[in-house]
């Protein structure tokens, strides 16, 4: 084999190898694992010393990832077998990378994907479900959540929408499995009741009382396990005066606290009628939406009524609620009385220059 000596690469380890040679070494390594990455006196030999092509690098690079790879996943295709990158790969699911293929293949146990179910290769979702089994837990059909029932009926809503049966985890309406446990169903009928103020007083016949409307919340929880909230909502305790604070910075109101504002003090949520279930919508956007005017069409989120105290010296202070009843709906209207006053004061002082300048117009003409 004739070469020149100028043109052959030197390696690290100060050997000079033939160019042809070196290339030919680097084509093996890449059929040969043993050979990956090539060496001379145990010193890798950097690839730009072999001038492969742009493809061969490449490929190179390609074969050097999947050798140094200790879990490698192959696509499980048999007329592919592909490697698949670890870039590739997520939540234990690899997508073949060759244009045409793109199959899922399960990184656990190395066959097809599994899909929405498990991998029974799987350890440490076999041992979850074991605990998930005694402690009485189910899954979401969909998108394979783990949900546990605190409180409630057995028509569980998954966070990803899908509607299924809490005992057989079967969509809901398609088995004939009982919608409540009865232990669950007093203990959601006593937390609603238990809501009530009235109810709360340490009386013989409160108690009384409470006992017969637990159990009367727990007949019309029965009846009314998948309500639509249609028969209207009523206002009842909840929440605390952090909510009023929001609402001032949304107002743009003086950040000046009335006295005693910093103490915990309830303000009323809306309730429905039929199962009593809260309205959990964010109390603060609903009343800057009305402040607004975007909610014209709409009764008033708080109305003046159900003030607390508290919170009536607030807004008696900085706002002025005004109610205008008209044929369809009772409207209102939310104005800051600095504002007010601030428009009464330019007024003032407009009209004063104005009279000074007829004044002195009047004095000219003399």
């Amino acid at each position: 084999m004739e070469y020149t000596i100028q043109t052959d690469p030197r390696l690290p380890c100060n050997h000079t190898y033939c160019i042809d040679c070196l290339q030919e070494l680097f084509m093996k390594s890449m059929q040969d694992e043993t050979l990956m990455p090539p060496r001379c006196c145990q010193k890798i030999i950097p690839i730009d010393l072999a001038r492969l092509t742009s493809k061969e690098i490449e490929n190179f690079n390609a074969k050097h990832l999947e050798y140094s790879t200790k879990d490698r996943l192959y696509c499980s295709q048999p007329t592919c077998s592909t490697f698949i990158p670890p870039a590739l790969i997520v939540d234990s699911i690899g997508i073949c990378p060759k244009p045409g293929c793109q199959v899922k293949t399960c990184s656990i146990c190395k066959a097809a994907s599994h899909g929405n179910f498990d991998c029974p290769k799987d350890e440490a979702t076999s041992a979850v479900l074991a605990t998930a089994r005694e402690a009485g837990w189910t899954r979401c059909y969909q998108c394979r959540a783990m949900i546990e029932l605190t409180h409630g009926c057995y028509h569980m809503t998954c966070r990803c929408r899908a509607q299924f049966c809490y005992i057989c985890s079967t969509p809901w309406k398609n088995c004939q499995c009982p919608q409540w446990d009865e232990q669950n169903l007093h203990d959601e009928a006593r937390a609603r009741a238990e809501r009530i103020p009235a109810l709360q007083m340490p009386h013989a016949n409160n108690r009384i009382q409470m006992n017969e409307y637990v159990q009367r919340m727990a007949n019309q929880l029965r009846a009314n396990h998948e309500c639509e909230h249609t028969n209207g909502w009523a206002y009842t305790p909840g929440g605390v005066i952090q909510h009023l604070h929001k609402i001032k910075s949304h107002l743009s109101i003086d950040e000046n606290q009335p006295t005693g504002s910093k103490e915990k003090e309830y303000v009323y949520l809306k309730t429905c009628t039929s199962c009593h279930i809260i309205d959990v919508r964010d109390l603060t956007v609903e009343i800057e939406a009305n402040f607004r005017g975007e909610d014209k069409n709409k009764k008033p989120i708080l109305p003046y009524a159900a003030l607390t105290q508290m919170m009536r010296f607030y807004f008696d202070n900085d706002c002025e609620i005004i109610v205008r009843s008209s044929e369809t709906e009772p409207k209102i209207k939310w104005y800051s009385k600095k504002k007010q006053q601030l428009n009464e004061q330019q007024n003032f002082f407009l009209m004063t220059f104005q009279l000074i300048a007829f004044l002195l117009k009047i004095l000219f003409l003399f």
